[in-house]
């Protein structure tokens, strides 16, 4: 009984989905009921903003506790769930202060021209992998509660992530950034860069490490800077690329740094970098000292 009062809270923020509510009950999430929430989830967005916080606030005051049950938790996100095939053959999408209480899944999606969602709010999994952004992406100043995975995601315009909240774990595996990249000023949890390749100008300068971190096996064909950044966590940069100049000037690894076979093609500007454990990496405190007798 406390769980159907549970899931008709949920309901009265998503009246679309009452027609499917003996089947919920019984945790069913049928192909009527998806595309039931594209349909609504279109309609929703093209109310626009203040309808769909509206929405998101009444889902947030209906999520589920921890000791909820696990058909009520997942009948939740079926309901939260924002799916990217809702928004199939609109040109212009526009999210900027969007909130999203429930998973998001633009998977595989092809954005065909500027993709915004600055000072968006992605309160669980934000699932950009396989993406391909035709434009710009904005997401400056978003925040990312749970994992953020643009893992094998194609920008071939600008990426703009400058002041972002990775507040859970960043994962941009063997993503391709064909144009500038900005992540300046953002805060990262958890990040992975494993073999991304950045064909233009990157930087993460002034960004804040607070977990660990990979740039293992990453090419950089251009000008990377990680200038005034900081590293509390582990920081693995074996076996990069660096082919045009990198800049770390000023930043601080707290902890280990790890660079070996590392290649550096034009040099790196490592003037008042703090690396207390440098010489736990021959690359690392070899690059340290030619900097001091430069």
């Amino acid at each position: 009984m406390q769980s159907m009062k549970m899931i008709d809270q949920a309901l009265k923020a998503n009246p679309w989905a009452m027609a499917f509510r003996d089947e919920l009950a019984r945790g069913e999430i049928s192909d009527d009921f998806k595309i039931a929430r594209r349909i609504a989830t279109r309609e929703r967005f093209t109310f626009g903003l203040y309808a769909w916080r509206a929405w998101a606030r009444d889902m947030a005051a209906a999520r589920p506790g921890r000791i909820a049950r696990d058909i009520v938790k997942d009948v939740w996100q079926a309901m939260a769930c924002v799916d990217a095939a809702a928004f199939d053959g609109l040109d212009s999408l526009d999210f900027c202060g969007f909130q999203f209480p429930g998973t998001v899944d633009f998977s595989e999606f092809s954005f065909p021209r500027d993709a915004w969602f600055n000072q968006a709010s992605f309160d669980g999994l934000a699932d950009f992998s396989a993406s391909r952004f035709g434009g710009e992406a904005y997401f400056e100043g978003a925040s990312f509660s749970g994992v953020a995975d643009f893992s094998q995601a194609c920008f071939t315009q600008a990426a703009q992530f400058r002041g972002v909240q990775f507040i859970g774990e960043s994962r941009f595996q063997a993503a391709r950034f064909e144009r500038d990249a900005w992540f300046r000023g953002s805060r990262f949890n958890e990040a992975h860069f494993i073999g991304a390749h950045c064909l233009k100008d990157i930087s993460f300068g002034d960004s804040i490490f607070n977990g660990s971190s990979s740039f293992a096996s990453v090419v950089f064909e251009d000008t990377s800077s990680f200038d005034n950044s900081v590293f509390q966590g582990p920081a693995d940069f074996t076996r990069t690329r660096f082919n045009g100049k990198v800049f770390f000037t000023g930043a601080r690894f707290e902890r280990d740094a790890r660079f070996g076979l590392a290649r550096f093609a034009k040099g790196a500007d490592l003037h008042g970098v703090y690396a207390p454990n440098a010489a736990d990496d021959d690359t690392l405190s070899d690059m340290l000292a030619r900097d001091a007798s430069a």
